[in-house]
């Protein structure tokens, strides 16, 4: 008898910690022929899962007989339940990730063992994403991330962004649900729009029409504030759209209204993909508000108060890359860079050459705006360098600076500030580059600030170095992206 009872709790453990695909399979899947004895009864206090209100579950037990120990299957562990009292809870985290259909668990007792199923409702959940519109209340299943020297306390996305919709002629609103992504209630706005960062989602399977939805407000500069959809298999990214119904001067979405915007991903479909929102700007109405991405349509959706999307994902001319960029000492004047159209910059004549040196002070200090460079190939010691001047407002390393970024998923790897400033000199700055040997890269040069010294000078750039450079004395530049 105790060598069965040996076996038979090894078996158990064995259960409980198995991995494979019985995670994500429904039970009437599954060969229950052999099923064990409930010795006592759970009863539903709601056991359907549904996706659109992303509900916890919960279970009723009769505490005074029994004393639960711990749930097993499907892969569930501790963190993903709670026993309390007399009640069971299993989290919407651990529900949302199951397929369709219907689930048992076992629960084990400390005098005996029983089951309690559950239903996970088929709403095309592996179609969309998760928390599509808030209606949590806060970021569940979305992912925020510093892009500005890690500071939290600077973070454009969190739990407090979450807020209930306003009055729909005077502030942020919003016409699915009761939640929208906008600034909290109460909050200086001017220390709002500093904030930055990236609120990814969860991936999905592009399927049915392969036509998308989205409610996305203010977001001045387009390059600044955007959506954007990536593939998961390589993070390539497949297309960006901002708000351009902001530059409307009648439009409500200037104080915040979400306008809801159709985007054309036919050319995707059957692809894993997810959605970037991503705030990089800092001064007036450089924040977005946004709600209701509905990423799964058996048609296209169409009515009178839907707008087509725009798609701005940066494009190059020249798909060739080599390894030292191309007029990056500005001896051909702007050949080979291009200056953003995109819009919220006042034009496009803020970038000049002046004697062999970019600057973005044709229209003086207020002129604002993004250059691009062409491609070049990372290569030999992984090194690149640059030269800075000006570039030494009260927010330089916010609003004036270089970022670099690889072609294809346009991921910011290196952004660096003239943080050495003299206010007379060019600056020379080593970058290391090391780590995306044979990557295809491309700078930026960004000038989002109008006070004085408001502007960025920029020449002398060279990316490839075959052995590494003497940096004895060499000043390094600091990457301020993390």
């Amino acid at each position: 008898m105790k060598q069965k009872l040996i076996v038979g709790f090894c078996s158990l453990l064995l259960l409980a910690s198995c991995g494979g695909s019985i995670s994500e399979m429904p039970t009437s899947e599954i060969d229950t022929s052999q099923t064990e004895i409930n010795d006592f009864e759970i009863t539903p206090i709601n056991n359907v899962f549904d996706f659109d209100t992303l509900n916890d579950l919960e279970f009723q037990f009769d505490n005074s007989m029994y004393n639960i120990s711990f749930l097993s299957g499907h892969n569930i562990i501790a963190s993903d339940y709670e026993i309390s009292s007399n009640v069971i809870k299993i989290k919407k985290h651990y529900l949302v990730y199951l397929t369709p259909g219907n689930y048992e668990l076992n629960v084990h007792a400390t005098n005996g063992k029983s089951k309690l199923g559950f239903e996970i409702q088929d709403k095309n959940n592996q179609y969309r994403v998760i928390n599509h519109s808030f209606e949590t209340g806060d970021l569940f299943g979305w992912e925020a991330n510093t892009i500005f020297k890690g500071e939290r306390n600077l973070l454009a996305f969190t739990n407090d962004n979450v807020i209930l919709s306003g009055d729909a002629l005077s502030e942020p609103f919003t016409n699915h649900g009761n939640y929208l992504l906008g600034p909290p209630v109460g909050e200086n706005k001017a220390i709002y729009e500093e904030k930055m960062g990236t609120l990814r989602s969860s991936t999905f399977t592009l399927a049915g029409s392969g036509f998308i939805t989205f409610n996305f407000g203010v977001g001045r500069v387009a390059d600044l504030s955007y959506l954007s959809f990536h593939r998961e298999s390589d993070n390539y990214e497949i297309a960006r759209y901002s708000a351009y119904k902001y530059h409307d001067l009648q439009s409500s979405s200037r104080f915040g209204y979400a306008t809801q915007y159709r985007a054309d991903l036919t050319d995707y479909l059957g692809e894993r993909l997810y959605a970037v929102i991503t705030d990089l700007g800092g001064h007036e109405d450089d924040y977005i508000t946004f709600d209701a991405l509905h990423t799964y349509y058996e048609s296209m959706p169409e009515g009178t108060n839907i707008y087509p999307a725009l798609n701005e994902v940066p494009a190059f001319a020249l798909e060739f890359a080599p390894n030292e960029i191309p007029n990056g000492d500005f001896s051909q004047g702007l050949e080979m860079w291009s200056v953003s159209e995109h819009l919220g910059w006042q034009d496009t004549s803020t970038f000049h050459i002046e004697e062999g040196i970019l600057k973005s002070n044709a229209t003086g200090d207020e002129g604002r705006g993004l250059i691009r460079s062409s491609l070049f190939k990372i290569e030999g010691s992984g090194f690149a360098s640059i030269k800075i001047g000006a570039a030494k407002g009260a927010r330089f390393d916010k609003d004036t600076f270089v970022s670099i970024r690889l072609q294809g998923s346009n991921k910011e790897i290196f952004r660096l500030a003239n943080e050495r400033h003299d206010g007379t000199n060019m600056i020379e700055y080593f970058i290391d580059l090391s780590d995306y040997i044979n990557e295809v890269a491309y700078f930026e040069i960004i000038d989002n600030a109008t006070n004085s010294w408001d502007t960025i000078f920029v020449s002398n750039i060279k990316t490839y170095y075959e052995e590494l450079p003497d940096l004895t004395t060499a000043n390094h530049a600091r990457n301020l992206v993390y």
